[in-house]
Formats: C-alpha cells, sequence, structure tokens
C-alpha cells in the first residue's frame, strides 16, 4: 500500500463533485485513496469531525477519526482501507471514533471498493451507534457500555483482536471475561473457525491430558472409544481458558509445551499432531503476584500475556448502568416487560458491585419477584439481603447483616454488628482474600452449605463459589 500522495489527485472542482455524489448517503461518508488520504466527503461526515469538506480533503482518515499518526491497522484494528484495497470487496468492521466533542464513540464502518480513473479507493459509510444500542449478536452480545473506560477497553479488544499471539483478559468474577473472549475471537482472521471453552477449575489433575489433548481407545481403564481433545477441536480457531490462575503447577507445564510447539499428541498413540491454535486466556487472579509467590510458572505467564486486556469492574462505569439494566430486563421475557425507574437506577449507580454485572443480574431478577416495575425501595431490600427472609438462621440466631458501602471498601461490604468487631466498622485494614474467605463462611453456614444459594446471595457463579472454598480450604 502506497504512502505517497494520490496520483493525479482531483482538482478541486473534481473533489466538490465527488463530495456531491456522496450527498446522496444520509450516513457520515467519505472517499478514501490507498495511502489513506481523504480525497471527498459529505456534509454529514464534515459535521462529524467537527470541520469542512475543504478542510478534510488531503488529511490522513486515521488522524482524523482516530487522533492517531498511524493507520489503525498498526495499532492492531481491523482497517477498512487495508481490507479493501487487498481484497476489493466490501467489509464491515466496529471502530471507536472521536468525534467534534473528542469522546470516544462507537460506530459501524461499512467499506466499499470503488474505481476512479482505474485506481481503486474506498467509499467508507460511517454509523454512529446510538448509546443504547448494544453490540449486535454477531459482535459479542452483552459486552455493554458507552462509558470511556469501557469503550477503552473496546479500543484495546479489538487491537487485541486484529493481532496474533496470546491475550490475556483479567479482571474481577462477573466482569464479562468470558464475552471479551468470544469478542476478540469473532473480530480475529480466525473468526470462521471453533470458539472452545476450557474450564481449568473444572478439569481434574488426573484427567487433563486426556481433555486437552484427547486419548486413545483403551488408553486407559474406562477409555472404550478415541476422544479428541480441546486443542484438537479448536484447530484453526480459538481455545479459551478460562480461570487459568487455578490451574496446578504440574499442568502448567504440559499446556506451555502445547502452546509453545503446537504439537499435542493423544494418550495412547504415539502420533504427534500439529494444531493451529489461538490462545485466549482468563483469570480474576493476580498472575504476577502468583509468579512472584511461585504458584505460576513465568514462561507460560509471558506466552499468555502477549497481550493484556484489563476489563473494568462495574462500579468503575456506573455511567453503563442503565443501559445494561434495559438491556438485561429486555432479555427476561416478561410481559409486560419489566422497568425501572429512575429512583432506583440511582441506588444501583450508588452500588459497589463486588460481583459485577453478574450481580446486577442477579439483583434485578430477585426485584422483578416484587412486580414488572422496579422501584429504589424493592432494589434496597434486595441489595441489603432483606428479601431473603425465609433464610434459615444459623444455631437460632440471625447472622451478621451485611450492607452496602458507597465508597472506600474495595468488595462493597461491611459488617453492621459482630462479637468481634463494632457495629457499622468497615474492614477497610482487612485484605482482600481474609474478606473473601469471611465472607464466604458466613454465607455457607447461613445457607448450610447450599453452594447454590450462596453464590445467589453474594453475586457470583456457583462455579466462583467453589473455586473459592478450594482456594480457602473451607
Amino acid at each position: 500500500m502506497s504512502d505517497d500522495p494520490i496520483a493525479n489527485p482531483p482538482s478541486d472542482d473534481e473533489a466538490r463533485g465527488l463530495a456531491q455524489l456522496l450527498e446522496s448517503h444520509d450516513d457520515p461518508t467519505v472517499l478514501i485513496d490507498d495511502a489513506y488520504t481523504i480525497i471527498a466527503t459529505n456534509r454529514a461526515y464534515a459535521d462529524a469531525y467537527g470541520a469542512t469538506a475543504d478542510d478534510l480533503r488531503g488529511n490522513k482518515c486515521h488522524r482524523v477519526s482516530h487522533r492517531s499518526d498511524v493507520p489503525c491497522h498498526e495499532r492492531g484494528e481491523d482497517c477498512p482501507v487495508k481490507r479493501v484495497m487487498a481484497e476489493g470487496r466490501r467489509v464491515e468492521t466496529l471502530h471507536i471514533h472521536f468525534h467534534e466533542d473528542e469522546g470516544p464513540e462507537r460506530v459501524q464502518v461499512r467499506g466499499y471498493p470503488v474505481d476512479l480513473g482505474g485506481r481503486r479507493l474506498l467509499l467508507e459509510r460511517i454509523r454512529r451507534l446510538d448509546p443504547d444500542e448494544p453490540i449486535g449478536r454477531e459482535m459479542g452480545e452483552e459486552l455493554l457500555g458507552n462509558s470511556p473506560v469501557m469503550l477503552g477497553t473496546l479500543q484495546r479488544l479489538l487491537q487485541a483482536a486484529g493481532l496474533t499471539g496470546s491475550v490475556l483478559i483479567q479482571g474481577e468474577s462477573g466482569v464479562g471475561k468470558e464475552l471479551a473472549a468470544r469478542f476478540v475471537h469473532r473480530h480475529s482472521a480466525r473468526a470462521a473457525g471453533p470458539f472452545v471453552t476450557a474450564d481449568c477449575t473444572a478439569i481434574p489433575e488426573t484427567l487433563f491430558e486426556s481433555e486437552l489433548f484427547g486419548h486413545e481407545r483403551g488408553a486407559f481403564t474406562g477409555s472404550a472409544q478415541r476422544r479428541i481433545g480441546l486443542f484438537e477441536s479448536a484447530n484453526e480457531g480459538t481455545l479459551f481458558l478460562d480461570e487459568i490462575g487455578e490451574l496446578p503447577m504440574s499442568m502448567q507445564a504440559k499446556l506451555l509445551r502445547a502452546i509453545e510447539t503446537g504439537e499435542i499428541r493423544r494418550l495412547g498413540s504415539s502420533q504427534t499432531i500439529q494444531t493451529q491454535v489461538r490462545i485466549v486466556a482468563a483469570t480474576n487472579r493476580d498472575l504476577r503476584r502468583m509468579v512472584a509467590d511461585g504458584t505460576f510458572r513465568l514462561d507460560l505467564y509471558y506466552r499468555l500475556a502477549t497481550h493484556e486486556v484489563l476489563m473494568p469492574p462495574l462500579r468503575d462505569r456506573t455511567q453503563d448502568i442503565p443501559l445494561i439494566c434495559r438491556h438485561l430486563l429486555s432479555r427476561f421475557g416478561m410481559r409486560p416487560p419489566p422497568a425501572i425507574d429512575e429512583a432506583a437506577l440511582r441506588r444501583l449507580a450508588a452500588y459497589r458491585w463486588p460481583g459485577n454485572v453478574r450481580e446486577l443480574r442477579n439483583v434485578l431478577e430477585r426485584a422483578l419477584a416484587d412486580g414488572p416495575l422496579i422501584h429504589a425501595g424493592i432494589v434496597e431490600r434486595v441489595l441489603t439481603g432483606e428479601d431473603r427472609s425465609e433464610a434459615p438462621p444459623v444455631s437460632g440466631a440471625s447472622p451478621p447483616a451485611l450492607r452496602p458501602l458507597s465508597g472506600g471498601n474495595r468488595t462493597g461490604f461491611a459488617r453492621t454488628a459482630s462479637a468481634d468487631r463494632p457495629a457499622g466498622r468497615p474492614d477497610e485494614d482487612e485484605s482482600l482474600d481474609s474478606l473473601q474467605r469471611r465472607l464466604l463462611v458466613e454465607h455457607l453456614h447461613r445457607f448450610d452449605g447450599n453452594r447454590a444459594r450462596v453464590a445467589a446471595a453474594l453475586g457470583v457463579s456457583e462455579r466462583t463459589v467453589y473455586r473459592w472454598i478450594r482456594r480457602y480450604q473451607v
């Protein structure tokens, strides 16, 4: 692709004539050459970027829409100019653009090849997505948000998707790490291939090689037929290693070799199979600290973290809560459709959300037991646990109540009364691990060891509760 200005550029009159042709499109529309130079725009495009058509003509498209000195593909994004010039066919992608107010905004970009005087150009149409419009199913359903921090995260995910190498997605439980992994897959060159999930918390050490690499019939007692492993199933696609931080050291060495070489061998076979698999891993643990503690291999960490993306917690993007609530409520399948009032939304925005979006969904479902209109009163009762009055007491006494904090505490909870802690004193001097363990123990007692009810009360998945039980040896 040429970096030189367009050969025989159109005259001013020709450029204005092209701009008039672009006026047939209502969306912002621009004509770009193979050196990323803007040839002509319509008025909607000029208005979107706060300039006149004459001012934009001759500028680089990436400087106008991305505020970047380099083309977007050099930063890892899916570049319509590069693809149209190379493939000569229509393309469609999701981008983060910066419009006249300098703020980030999600847009859908459609690019079409155009021939002008024997030279291929790009006709690019831009649809500015409505702030309440979720990313479509083909683009990663439920990965919602228009807050600056979430748009920045989407940008990093798009960049990681457009590059090669493994991706490590980190973040607290419930922030949408698997959705982010699917988003990376769907925007990558492997989108047509399979997306296979390996839950590292659910693979017993004795079955690890069989699950990931497969086995032949008769390889061990009970193996009555050949089994294709997850690596082989994900060939030419993406293997998502969920909760990679829970993988024991003995398994990490075996996984590392498979990632480094791409070679696997089914148990009971002498034949080596070459695979082409992209690894996307996710964890809610601090792998760097685990490396320092000697519980995670440094070489495996470097293999996984070619590109690192941190998913923001919900408390850091509370302005996205109304959008997320409306989307979740629309998916509950209720008639009439449920609604939520402004006072309830303000109460949700003031909460700390230790369980993030997964906890928000749980709160909304519990609140709907009071009727199709969610108001601040029922939200308050759900957040404080007062809607669970049927919960059995421990040894004839009520368990310590938990109240949400408006700030300060990292988990969002403080105990209101206990025998060893003054009422209302926050747990600010307590480590996250010790606080999680204490909350887990209290809730296991409260619900007689029922992991499903503990998970619902804490706003996390049952799998997370099981993982905490193992981690803290409860």
